[in-house]
């Protein structure tokens, strides 16, 4: 497996997982998001970050649990708690889900909100959703 190829690595969130988070998006928010995701959580971003990841990992099945739905105009993420990655090697400060942005924002705006979050910032809403996660950690090829 070349590493170059890898875009990132990643929990690829199971069907049900998937469907769960979606499920929140649509019953909190409604419509106010554009685009939905609700599909994965970044381990491993960019080169030095993939070439340093343990590859023996992939195909591993994983649990991880949430803490809260952080949220903003632009964006709505789950917050992973931290302990459930540390094992893995998550190379993300602050562990989340992107669920849904708006059309004009990308979602890597998440890994922001996260952390404007963890930083006390008034403008990013919280909604406490304690539930459980699963998935397998894979690669993402360019």
């Amino acid at each position: 497996m070349n590493s170059e190829t890898i875009k990132y690595i990643c929990v690829k969130l199971e069907q049900q997982s998937s469907e769960l988070l979606t499920n929140v998006v649509r019953a909190k928010f409604g419509n106010s998001y554009d685009k939905l995701y609700c599909d994965h959580l970044t381990l491993a971003y960019g080169a030095s970050q993939v070439a340093d990841f343990d590859n023996s990992l992939f195909g591993s099945a994983v649990i991880l649990n949430t803490e809260g739905i952080v949220y903003d105009m632009n964006c709505v993420a789950a917050l992973v708690k931290t302990g459930d990655v540390e094992d893995i090697g998550c190379n993300n400060a602050n562990p989340h889900i992107t669920m849904a942005t708006n059309k004009r924002t990308p979602p890597v705006y998440s890994n922001k909100l996260a952390a404007m979050y963890r930083d006390g910032n008034e403008t990013v809403g919280f909604i406490p959703f304690e539930n459980t996660i699963r998935g397998k950690i894979e690669p993402v090829y360019v």
